[in-house]
């Protein structure tokens, strides 16, 4: 099971969900470098920084191994607020697509302003501070 750091909504389960959508992941993560690789035989933390869309995001990755060492559960966790935001905005579509192109441009319209606005309002936080 995949859990998504975008909504507790969706659920991803087994080879063929998880496929398409680090599919989809890897279609919008770009210059991706691993920097940490903790935990034990049950339980690893993966570490990376990448670019989306020209915006910076850093990447958690919870993985939960079962008794043969197969990946059980991959939680995520995503910051600064605008990587994650934009990571949304870009992958949700591509996700929405399998349900047809409507729901990928619904998807699209309303999440993309919520990538925007985190965009703009980090850029200002200086000015504020």
């Amino acid at each position: 099971m995949f859990r998504s750091p975008i909504t507790d909504r969706i659920e991803f389960r087994g080879h063929d969900d998880l496929r398409e959508l680090l599919g989809s992941v890897f279609t919008v993560l770009h210059d991706i470098h691993f920097f940490a690789d903790i935990g034990d035989q049950r339980t690893r933390a993966l570490f990376h920084r990448a670019i989306v869309n020209s915006q910076p995001v850093e990447e958690a990755t919870r993985l939960e191994l079962n008794e043969q060492g197969q990946i059980r559960e991959i939680t995520l966790f995503f910051r600064p607020l605008p990587g994650l935001a934009t990571f949304a905005a870009a992958v949700a579509p591509h996700v929405a697509r399998k349900h047809g192109p409507i729901r990928s441009i619904v998807v699209r319209i309303l999440i993309f302003p919520l990538g925007l606005a985190t965009r703009v309002g980090d850029r200002l936080v200086p000015w504020f501070a």
